[in-house]
């Protein structure tokens, strides 16, 4: 057996019967890396939790990828597009794309009473594209839209003191200025207040008579892609090589319109911009927790030195170099970080799933959009944060170990 591990575990066995005072500070020392590290593990479980929550509430409800004419500003009055039968079926064929489906937006002014508010009409082609939102009603139902019913938002609901089985009309500001008047059969929520604030939803023939479309003419179309897919860009630019290349060519069709794509994080740059926010505070509070678990662990370590200068003299007068002394105290020191981070991890994980589980921990949906700490178990970013918690700690723990070197035999065995 190595002889400095087989030191190491005899110190660490005496513990117990080593000066209280010492033990008390090596306890701490303990406790605060498991704290440490269980704040650690739980940012980044919270951190990872906002981000895919969030996302995937952007995704279900506006899509991964868009396609849409080419010179659309940043207005939801879109003007129409068509995709040919030919390029539909090579977007669909591509092994990331899960869906594609055309979409209708319209600005419009709603009024109830004496109160109007400006809002945004959204339909889509297909029936299964509001799977989501369906599923995010409220109260009362989704429309029926062959009787003229709209569903709208909670918050739009609460500012225009709204409710279902009540008429609304809806004004379009074009030439000829046209209205219709609509019942709210029903009223959503994501929690999302871009999204909120701003969607209502109605029948897709309804917005095509309004812009005097054929039916074949759309805004733009969504695309969605499978779960854990390699890349969006990656999906994009396969996407604009199959809808772009014939507005190129010499002989085309000048009416036909050019066509662009926008991803996700074009079309919502808000949320990626407070996601790196976010990474930022992750990464100051994981700096501090690893200086704290080290600060703490070389204080133990520097007591522990301390006690046992006779044993260290009496090594060196057996002829022991500095190097096998200070990797004893290295063995020792890796016990207490590995400790430390082993029950850190087991709280972090149980706190994790009671969370996740229970929604113990409530919040502010207006500003966080989810109305409970989110946990989201990102395995990959714990093996991570690990291993380079243990590196670090022990690297840095290799600081004090120097102080051995300044130990001189003689001077502790006379002085014992």
């Amino acid at each position: 057996m190595n002889s400095s591990f087989f030191i190491a575990r005899k110190i660490i066995e005496s513990g117990r019967s080593s000066n209280k005072n010492s033990q008390t500070i090596i306890k701490f020392a303990v406790i605060g890396t498991i704290l440490s590290t269980t704040i650690m593990i739980l940012t980044i479980f919270i951190s990872y939790g906002f981000k895919s929550n969030i996302l995937d509430k952007v995704r279900h409800f506006d899509s991964d990828i868009h396609i849409i004419n080419y010179d659309a500003n940043q207005s939801y009055d879109l003007s129409p597009i068509k995709l040919k039968p030919s390029q539909t079926e090579q977007i669909l064929k591509l092994k990331s794309v899960s869906s594609l489906s055309g979409f209708i937006t319209k600005p419009s002014i709603l009024k109830f009473n004496s109160n109007i508010e400006g809002i945004v009409l959204k339909s889509y082609q297909k029936e299964e594209n509001y799977s989501y939102i369906k599923s995010n009603i409220v109260k009362g139902k989704f429309p029926n839209f062959d009787r003229r019913e709209i569903l709208i938002s909670e918050d739009l609901s609460k500012q225009l003191q709204l409710d279902t089985g009540q008429s609304v009309i809806l004004y379009f500001i074009q030439e000829p200025i046209r209205y219709r008047k609509l019942k709210v059969s029903g009223i959503y929520k994501t929690a999302i207040y871009e999204f909120d604030h701003i969607f209502a939803f109605v029948d897709f023939k309804l917005l095509q008579k309004i812009n005097a479309w054929d039916s074949s003419q759309v805004s733009g179309f969504e695309i969605k892609l499978i779960d854990n897919c390699i890349s969006n860009e990656q999906s994009q630019k396969k996407i604009e090589t199959i809808i772009r290349p014939n507005y190129f060519e010499t002989n085309r069709n000048t009416s036909a319109p050019l066509l662009k794509t926008l991803g996700i994080k074009q079309r919502f740059e808000q949320f990626y911009f407070w996601f790196d926010l976010f990474d930022t505070n992750v990464l100051v509070i994981i700096s501090l927790m690893i200086a704290v678990a080290a600060i703490n662990l070389i204080s133990a370590l520097l007591i522990v030195i301390i006690e046992n200068m006779s044993t260290i003299g009496l090594l060196k007068s057996f002829g022991y170099d500095n190097k096998s002394i200070r990797k004893i105290f290295l063995y020792f020191s890796a016990y207490l970080t590995l400790k430390g981070i082993f029950w850190g991890n087991i709280i972090a994980l149980i706190v994790a799933y009671i969370q996740s589980i229970f929604h113990i921990l409530p919040l502010d949906a207006k500003y966080y959009y989810i109305s409970y700490v989110p946990i989201g178990f990102d395995w990959t970013g714990l093996l991570i944060l690990n291993t380079t918690s243990i590196i670090l700690i022990i690297s840095i723990l290799l600081i004090p170990t120097y102080y051995i070197s300044n130990i001189s035999p003689i001077k502790v065995i006379r002085f014992n």
